[in-house]
């Protein structure tokens, strides 16, 4: 529920606006169905003024048939003195007592009769910006208090650094998001009819470098809150380090990452036994040495979310880098990923012409299957790398559908 609260400048009123999700339908209903008319009663309003006319203004409707049954919600034009009311289709004219009006000067308003006293135009614009903004685009919440481990700073500020030249991606350009030194996760709620409690933690690839902000991101948290999962969008820290493993500070904002849901998964509605990982590429790697390193942190305790657990319930992989290590023998499991009998189940997805190589998922699914962890590999002649979710000819570009099945088998999905 989010707050506003304030006095109006012109009218010296005060505003308090509480937002909650029938409210916010309703503000949708608003603003799809009166943006044009509220910008046509305002250029009435200004034409009235430059020709000098003082009677009140004919009232402009603005309702939709779902708030018209409860007459809850209504636009109103108001000069001092005098109220014109349009509410369920019925004009109304109410008295004010002008001793009570603080300013003596001619004024038109707009605004929502909902109990609340009544703000200007500009006023009601910048609510309904605001609060249906905060509704769509969720507040990322700092994965640390204060300074993460080690950080020094120094990196710049974060920006999307793709240039006109980079390759597109289904017919559609990427965010590439860099550098990171504040880490953070944003929480995207699946709807309410769909939600299942089940909740994964998102890490976009980008070989540690850069995150693939919406390819292996955004656009995931859509595709898991069709399936009624909730999704957290984290942000870890990018590029490596110098003097320290490329995993290694990225490893600390996941653990913390995972502690937070899992400690406030009450609070947050969520179910703290349904609490899977999913990444890509790099984010893949990531997800891995986290489903493997998960009891100790790698960094002193701040708070209580460091005290509860920090190993995901099942773990997705999709086109995996960095789980393999050269040897004489070939390709063998990167030793920081020690697989076990407690590792989480798992599930993979890769292309034999990936170019960071195949073997990292058949390493991997060998490694989990001699600790007889239920996995899942999916493996395709053709695909290449960095295809995300967006749909192309490629057959593999359907893995969603695979990993759908795969997340009801375990009951990710069940209500």
């Amino acid at each position: 529920m989010l707050g506003f609260g304030g006095q109006d400048a012109c009218d010296g009123l005060f505003i308090d606006v509480f937002f909650g999700n029938r409210c916010k339908a309703a503000f949708e209903l608003l603003i799809a169905d009166g943006l044009a008319n509220i910008q046509k009663c305002q250029e009435r309003v200004d034409l009235r003024r430059r020709q000098g006319v003082d009677d009140l203004m004919k009232p402009v409707q603005v309702t939709h048939k779902s708030l018209r049954r409860k007459g809850r919600y209504a636009i109103s034009i108001s000069k001092q003195g005098r109220t014109d009311t349009m509410v369920s289709g019925t004009a109304r004219r109410e008295k004010r007592n002008p001793a009570s009006t603080r300013r003596r000067i001619s004024r038109y308003s707009v605004g929502l009769k909902t109990g609340k006293p009544m703000c200007k135009l500009s006023c009601l614009m910048f609510l309904l910006t605001a609060l249906l903004a905060a509704a769509n685009d969720p507040t990322p919440l700092a994965l640390w208090p204060g300074t993460p481990p080690g950080e020094k700073g120094g990196l710049g500020p974060e920006k999307d650094t793709s240039t006109p030249g980079d390759a597109l991606v289904a017919g559609k350009p990427v965010i590439r998001l860099g550098p990171v030194g504040n880490p953070s996760m944003t929480l995207y709620r699946a709807p309410a009819d769909k939600n299942t409690g089940a909740t994964v933690l998102v890490f976009p690839g980008g070989g540690y470098n850069i995150l693939a902000l919406d390819l292996e991101g955004t656009e995931v948290c859509q595709w898991l809150n069709t399936l009624g999962v909730n999704c957290a969008l984290v942000k870890y820290r990018v590029p490596v380090r110098a003097g320290l493993p490329r995993h290694g500070p990225p490893l600390q904002d996941a653990q913390r990452a995972v502690g937070m849901v899992r400690y406030r998964a009450a609070e947050w509605g969520l179910d703290g036994k349904r609490i899977g990982v999913l990444g890509f590429s790099a984010g893949g790697h990531l997800v891995a040495a986290l489903s493997t390193n998960f009891d100790r942190r790698t960094y002193d305790a701040v708070d209580d979310a460091d005290k509860v657990s920090c190993r995901p319930d099942f773990t997705l992989l999709i086109y995996p880098a960095y789980l393999t290590a050269k040897s004489d023998q070939g390709p063998k499991l990167a030793p920081e990923l020690a697989v076990t009998a407690n590792t989480p189940p798992s599930f993979m997805i890769q292309a034999e012409d990936d170019g960071v190589g195949v073997e990292n998922s058949l390493v991997y699914y060998a490694a989990l299957r001699t600790a007889r962890v239920p996995a899942e590999a999916h493996l395709f002649p053709i695909g290449g790398h960095g295809y995300g979710l967006r749909p192309t000819e490629k057959p593999i570009t359907g893995w969603p559908h695979l990993a759908e099945a795969w997340l009801r088998t375990l009951g990710v999905l069940t209500k």
